[in-house]
C-alpha cells in the first residue's frame, strides 16, 4: 500500500511516526518548506516533493507517486502553504487536524477532481472550525456568540458543507452502492441538524439571528445563487 502524507510539520511527524510501523506500507511525503519538523527529528530521511500540491501539480504529482491513499496532516496555520492556492487558510489554530482522503482506484484524470474536491471539503470545514474558536460544540453554550465572520459570512452551515464535499467526493472516488447509502445518509442527516440547529440560534439570538439568516443562505453562497437564477 502506498500512502502520501501531505505535510511533514508537527502533525505529519506523528502520523509518519505511526505509518513506518507497518513495513506494509510505503510511506511518501510532500512538504514544500526546507526543513520540516519530521525531517529535523531524522523520522524521515528526505521529503519526496518539496511543492505546495496544486490543480496545476496535482496530476503530475499523483502520477508520480501512484497513492492509494492520501492523508493531509496539518494544522490550520499549515494548509496554505501545503494546498497552494486551491484554499485560504484562516490565522486561527484549531488544533492539529489530520483528513484522510479516500483511496485512489479510478484513473489520475477524473482522481485529479475528486481529491479536489475533497481537500476543499477538508479545508473548509477546518476553516470554519477556526472560526467559531472556542465556540466550537455541537450545543448553542451559554456565552456563545453568534458567528458571521470567515466561511460564516457566505453561507451559515460552512462545517456541514465542508463533510458534504468530502462525503461527495468520497462517492466520486467510489461509486458503489455501500459509499452511496453511506453519503445521501450523511448528506441527510447534516440537513437535519442543520435545521435543527438554525431554529435554536433563531431562539437564543432573536433578531440578529433573523438579520445574518435573511443575507446568508444556508449552502450556497449568494453570489452563486443570483449567478444560477439570471436569465
Amino acid at each position: 500500500m502506498r500512502v502520501l502524507v501531505v505535510g511533514a510539520g508537527k502533525t505529519g511527524a506523528g502520523v509518519l511516526r505511526q505509518l513506518q510501523k507497518n513495513p506494509r506500507i510505503t510511506v511518501l511525503t510532500l512538504d514544500p518548506r526546507e526543513r520540516p519538523q519530521a525531517l529535523e527529528e531524522g523520522i524521515i530521511e528526505q521529503v519526496d516533493y518539496r511543492e505546495a500540491l496544486t490543480p496545476l501539480n496535482l496530476k503530475y504529482v499523483l502520477d508520480q507517486a501512484q497513492p492509494d491513499l492520501i492523508i493531509l496532516a496539518a494544522a490550520t496555520e499549515e494548509v496554505n502553504a501545503l494546498v497552494g492556492r486551491m484554499a485560504a487558510a484562516s490565522r486561527e489554530d484549531y488544533g492539529d487536524g489530520v483528513v484522510l482522503v479516500e483511496p485512489l482506484k479510478t484513473s489520475l484524470i477524473a482522481g485529479s477532481r475528486q481529491v479536489l474536491v475533497l481537500l476543499f471539503g477538508a479545508v473548509l470545514h477546518a476553516r470554519a472550525r477556526a472560526a467559531l474558536g472556542p465556540g466550537w460544540s455541537p450545543r448553542t453554550a451559554p456565552g456563545t456568540r453568534l458567528a458571521v465572520r470567515g466561511p460564516y459570512a457566505y453561507v451559515r452551515h460552512p462545517a456541514y458543507a465542508g463533510l458534504m464535499l468530502m462525503a461527495i467526493g468520497s462517492l466520486l472516488a467510489h461509486c458503489s452502492l455501500a459509499v452511496g447509502a453511506a453519503a445521501i445518509g450523511l448528506i441527510g442527516g447534516l440537513v437535519l441538524k442543520a435545521r435543527a440547529e438554525d431554529r435554536r440560534l433563531h431562539e437564543r439570538f432573536g433578531e440578529p439571528w433573523r438579520r445574518w439568516a435573511s443575507e446568508v443562505p444556508s449552502w450556497c453562497p449568494a453570489r452563486l445563487s443570483r449567478r444560477g437564477t439570471r436569465r
